[in-house]
């Protein structure tokens, strides 16, 4: 929309059993990306990170992964990377999470490289 509100349109729906968690523009404003959550009837939990782009089309998955369900922040970086940080619960000590990096195509939105670890971060609250 224009930043007077004015050209408002749909970019993209789900359907009754899914959830999409935000969205972040590509570096160069031409792709959308988000978190999907989608749980058909009487399956398992499943999440998929995808992006499209804005001139219509199917979306492009960057990464998922059956019940991984809490993507906590990402960003699409100007290098053209889209970091994200997802929960460990599996560890434990509180507030643990891991960095993971999908380098990507920005003109198509598809990945260049595989999902990889950056690094755990261990939040410490005072």
């Amino acid at each position: 929309m224009r930043p007077d509100g004015g050209d408002a349109r749909k970019l993209y729906e789900v359907d009754e059993n899914s959830a999409i968690g935000g969205a972040e523009w590509s570096p160069d404003g031409q792709r959308i990306a988000y978190p999907r959550w989608h749980q058909p009837v009487g399956g398992k939990f499943e999440w998929h990170f995808e992006n499209r782009d804005l001139k219509g089309g199917p979306p492009t998955t960057v990464a998922s992964d059956f019940d991984l369900t809490d993507i906590t922040d990402w960003s699409w970086v100007p290098d053209g990377r889209i970091i994200y940080m997802v929960p460990d619960y599996g560890d434990s000590r509180e507030n643990t999470c891991n960095f993971w990096q999908t380098r990507m195509d920005i003109t198509t939105g598809k990945p260049s490289s595989e999902t990889e670890a950056l690094h755990k971060l261990v939040r410490v609250l005072r």
